[in-house]
């Protein structure tokens, strides 16, 4: 308890408020096209229609990007697992999306 109380006084979580776009970071478009290279074709234009519903969508299909982004903000070096699709909508926090 005491070390996880010290590696949250070196990275807060106030630390993850501002986000800045690292230099190098990929174009998020480069990223879903290869990621479309592996899926089936005739639904990866289903899958972009969906993300542009809205914000939260594009977000929601969209986890490698956000993996990348979040791979430079602060960390405790500390590292979690999450499997599945772990988000808000799948805890009955918000309806399901139609077709899912």
């Amino acid at each position: 308890m005491a070390i996880g109380k010290q590696l949250c006084a070196m990275v807060p979580r106030k630390s993850h408020r501002e986000y800045s776009p690292a230099p190098s970071r990929r174009d998020p478009v480069e990223i879903l096209e290869e990621q479309a290279k592996s899926r089936l074709q005739q639904l990866v234009p289903i899958r972009y229609a969906r993300m542009l519903d809205s914000s939260f969508a594009f977000l929601r299909d969209s986890a490698a990007v956000m993996a990348g982004d979040l791979a430079t903000t602060p960390t405790t070096g500390l590292t979690g697992q999450a499997c599945g699709d772990a988000h808000v909508a799948n805890f009955a926090c918000s309806p399901p999306r139609s077709g899912t």
